[in-house]
């Protein structure tokens, strides 16, 4: 009975440092995940909400209802912030319009000129005649939380 305790018993604390790794590399096996939290200033009026499109791609950038997560802020004070959460570390853009008549999508004039406020991450403001690139507007979420301030453009 002594032998199979002490058998039992060696095996047990043989095994801890193989359960102990085992743990470790499940929790280093998930993907480290952050917060970006955004700040879009110059908005013309409390009017509407300011919607907000995350890409994680470049070929879905811009594209109607392809953002990887979307948010629809309120507006107070002529500023709308918001927040993304459990993003996985990477490289990301955003693009925004506000939509002071609720539409759900971006009104243009009759010769394709946006009427209502828009903005992507680092403040690119794209050629009167062009549309940005993914490029142009990306970021790379590497910390638990980052902050993208974004001012609105009216044409």
């Amino acid at each position: 009975m002594k032998k199979t305790t002490l058998l039992l018993t060696i095996i047990f604390l043989f095994s801890i440092p193989l359960l102990a790794d085992k743990i470790t590399k499940n929790v280093d096996d998930q993907p480290k995940t952050g917060t970006i939290n955004v700040v879009i200033t110059g908005i013309r009026n409390n009017d509407g909400v300011v919607l907000v499109g995350l890409y994680n791609q470049a070929d879905t950038f811009l594209k109607r209802n392809n953002y990887y997560k979307g948010l629809s802020l309120d507006i107070s004070n002529k500023k709308a912030t918001g927040t993304f959460t459990n993003i996985p570390y990477g490289t990301y853009a955003i693009a925004f319009f506000h939509d002071e008549n609720k539409s759900g999508k971006m009104d243009y004039s009759f010769i394709g000129f946006p009427l209502e406020g828009f903005g992507f991450s680092n403040n690119f403001k794209p050629g009167l005649l062009s549309q940005p690139k993914f490029d142009d507007a990306k970021f790379n979420l590497e910390t638990n939380c980052t902050t993208i301030e974004m001012t609105t453009n009216y044409l």
